[in-house]
């Protein structure tokens, strides 16, 4: 009796595992095909259950990157918080940990106003200071006011790279070169890896440089392999491409020992070949440069 009890257990789990599984699967459907809505009620109704199943790290992933395409930032940081809280030794853990850090700069830039006499549901103004505290639900967070910290002339610089770390390293050499040729630039704050590709990371550096009253957006793409590229694309505010610059190499057997560095010899070339814009509409410098 005792066993058919166990065994009568264990296949209700499995059902239970099954159905988790199915609904998951259902979630990322709606979500490929653009019903983000419905992607939502699968995960939020997976979530609420009281036997999630052993995908609930996938669930909050899936659920927080819905969240950051609509630029839902607090929902977003509460979804993927828990998740590395309660799954931190978790792959989908490990895949958006470093996003936690831009989310909540976001998050911060984003904050209410301290007063406003009219304000619906549908909008946000950002403004100077701490974040307010965040709503029980947090309400989601529409395109922010491109008046806020007007900064003219300054392109916020960012990266994107098969080899994440670097991607940031180079990124960094040519904000410096840019720099000490009068360029206005900054780095940009949101360092977030390829989640879903370069695309998600343009997102938020478009996102961050309105906030910042930015005129536009350096971005740089590369791959540091065997044959590597560094591609730089400058974009105004509303993510259209004002020019793009690409150069190409390959590496040697010899320097297949350092396959995931940067090709320093390659920066060097994308640094000659940014130089003749600098000083035009391409790379303005900065007013007091």
């Amino acid at each position: 009796m005792r066993r058919r009890t166990v065994l009568w257990c264990l296949a209700l789990c499995w059902l239970t595992s099954q159905a988790s599984a199915a609904t998951l699967e259902r979630a990322r459907e709606f979500y490929l095909s653009g019903d983000r809505p419905a992607a939502r009620s699968e995960l939020r109704e997976l979530l609420a259950s009281d036997e999630p199943g052993p995908d609930r790290a996938a669930v909050l992933q899936l659920l927080g990157q819905l969240e950051v395409d609509e630029r839902n930032w607090q929902a977003a940081l509460d979804a993927w918080s828990e998740l590395t809280d309660e799954h931190a030794l978790s792959p989908e853990a490990t895949a958006i940990s470093p996003a936690i850090r831009p989310l909540q700069a976001l998050v911060e830039c984003a904050c209410e106003p301290a007063a406003s006499p009219v304000q619906t549901g549908t909008e946000r103004i950002a403004t100077e200071g701490p974040a307010a505290a965040a709503p029980a639900v947090p309400a989601p967070t529409p395109a922010p006011s491109r008046t806020v910290a007007p900064a003219p002339g300054l392109l916020l610089v960012g990266a994107w790279g098969a080899e994440y770390d670097a991607a940031q390293e180079a990124v960094g050499g040519l904000i410096e070169f840019l720099e000490s040729a009068g360029v206005g630039v900054r780095a940009a704050s949101t360092e977030v890896p390829a989640i879903r590709g370069p695309e998600a990371v343009l997102s938020y550096l478009l996102e961050e440089a309105q906030l910042a009253g930015a005129d536009g957006v350096l971005f740089m793409k590369s791959r540091f392999d065997f044959r590597e590229y560094v591609e730089i694309t400058r974009y105004d505010l509303d993510g259209n491409q004002i020019w793009r610059d690409k150069t190409t190499g390959s590496r040697s057997l010899k320097e297949s020992r350092y396959r995931g560095k940067p090709s320093w010899s390659l920066v060097e070339r994308v640094k000659t070949r940014l130089s003749k814009r600098i000083g035009t509409p391409d790379l303005p410098t900065a007013p007091d440069g």
